[in-house]
């Protein structure tokens, strides 16, 4: 049987022309991928041969190696991308996502096979968290000719405090990267400052009580302007009460 090692994306992208979009979300220590690739048909792949090229069981991490053998199959103990595809008539979008752990994701194969050096770095003295590369640019460039552009979007509730993205879209920042402009490298550094959400609830607390207050304010101004309708109203109840009573005590 025939072995060879499969890099990530690297198999993708040596066989078409591609294009492909890299969406990371970072929410609390959870680090979400999801990536599109863009593939269409030429001389040496058919639309058919194209779709059996990209691989259903891509390891996620980087130490992983993967046996090709066919049909192409999972292998025991190791960790994949989830694969689906849409057919957009002249080629395929092809997404392979997974859920990885901020402590983990410096090992993801996007980020170890992409980029000659990279740092993800999470400094809980300094309370902040860095995403950044060299700036050698992508790899994949270099290694597979027919990969046009990437882009990279990282979307995230943390605050920003220094980035270099080239566009910025509410939460959202995104990198192009592209062959004729590879020298780019990607940096984001966050605060993960917790958010101070007991004043939020101290605030809202004191709300309360003011209401509370108001409400307690508003009645004792009413006894005050109308004391003999209150004694009239408590008679009158009392009298109820008396009468209910009583006519408890004699069914009795």
């Amino acid at each position: 049987m025939k072995k060879k090692i499969i890099l990530l994306i690297g198999l993708v992208f040596m066989l078409c022309g591609c294009s492909a979009d890299v969406n990371i979300e970072l929410t609390g220590s959870n680090v979400k991928e999801d990536v599109y690739i863009y593939a269409y048909p030429n001389e040496h792949y058919t639309k058919e041969r194209l779709n059996k090229a990209f691989r259903k069981y891509i390891p996620a991490f980087a130490k992983d190696t993967i046996i090709d053998t066919m049909p192409d199959e999972e292998t025991k103990g190791i960790s994949y991308y989830k694969r689906s595809e849409v057919d957009l008539g002249n080629g395929y979008r092809f997404n392979y996502k997974y859920n990885f752990n901020l402590s983990n994701y410096k090992n993801a194969r996007t980020v170890k096979e992409g980029f000659k050096s990279s740092n993800i770095y999470v400094d809980n003295k300094e309370k902040t968290i860095l995403f950044s590369t060299d700036n050698g640019g992508l790899l994949f460039f270099s290694q597979y000719p027919d990969l046009n552009t990437v882009n990279v979007n990282i979307k995230t509730d943390y605050k920003v405090k220094e980035t270099n993205a080239d566009s910025v879209d509410g939460n959202v920042y995104t990198w192009k990267l592209s062959r004729n402009n590879n020298n780019k490298n990607i940096y984001l550094l966050l605060d993960s400052s917790p958010v101070e959400e007991d004043k939020d609830d101290e605030k809202n607390n004191v709300i309360e009580n003011n209401n509370d207050v108001k409400e307690e304010s508003k009645f004792i101004k009413f006894v005050n302007e109308h004391p003999f309708l209150v004694i009239f109203v408590s008679f009158f109840l009392f009298l109820i009460i008396v009468l209910i009573i009583s006519k408890i005590t004699k069914n009795k």
